[in-house]
Parts: C-alpha cells; sequence; structure tokens
C-alpha cells in the first residue's frame, strides 16, 4: 500500500510579507528626523552659533551620506537616536575625509 499521510520533515519556509503601514511609519519617522536636525542646523548657521564649530564650508555629499545612513537605519527598525547618532558621525567622517582632500 501506498503511504498517504503528509509527514514530511521538510520545514515550512514562509515568506516575509511587505507591511506598508510600518514602512510608511518608519519613513516618516527618518523624515522627520531629517526635518528637525535640518531645521535645527540651519537655525545654527543662520544665527552664527556653529561657525566656530564648522570652520570650512559644508559638502553637500558628507550631508547627503549622513542622511541615507540615518534613512537605512530607521528603515531598518533601528530607533531613532542611535541612528541619527550614526548619521551625524558618518556626515562628519565624511566632512573631515573631503575636507582633507581639498
Amino acid at each position: 500500500m501506498e503511504n498517504t499521510s503528509n509527514n514530511s520533515q521538510e520545514p515550512s519556509i514562509e515568506k516575509a510579507q511587505f507591511d506598508l503601514p510600518i514602512f510608511v511609519s518608519r519613513t516618516l519617522q527618518a523624515g522627520f528626523a531629517l526635518l528637525v536636525f535640518g531645521g535645527i542646523f540651519i537655525i545654527l548657521i543662520k544665527f552664527n552659533v556653529a561657525t566656530d564649530i564648522i570652520a570650512h564650508p559644508i559638502d553637500p555629499m558628507s550631508f547627503l551620506g549622513g542622511a541615507i545612513v540615518l534613512v537605512a537605519l530607521t528603515l531598518l527598525g533601528v530607533p531613532l537616536i542611535p541612528a541619527a547618532t550614526a548619521g551625524v558621525a558618518t556626515w562628519w567622517v565624511i566632512q573631515d575625509l573631503f575636507g582633507k582632500l581639498n
């Protein structure tokens, strides 16, 4: 007789489905963080508070690098404060690297 039972030993692998509300929430969190940090930075530059801290002009590529790190880490589920810290650190490293190259 044939064995008709489905007692297979293979593990079933379920694919994770794309969850739109979580994606939108994390994207909005990253965008809000960029908006807040950008606003603070613009205010510091406008009122000449950060001119002593930043001696050379800001390179847009370093700002973009920090923003990419911030958004990517936020979308991966990293909390906002550590992601922002990593983004600022990336911005600082790239800014310092481009400052030494010029």
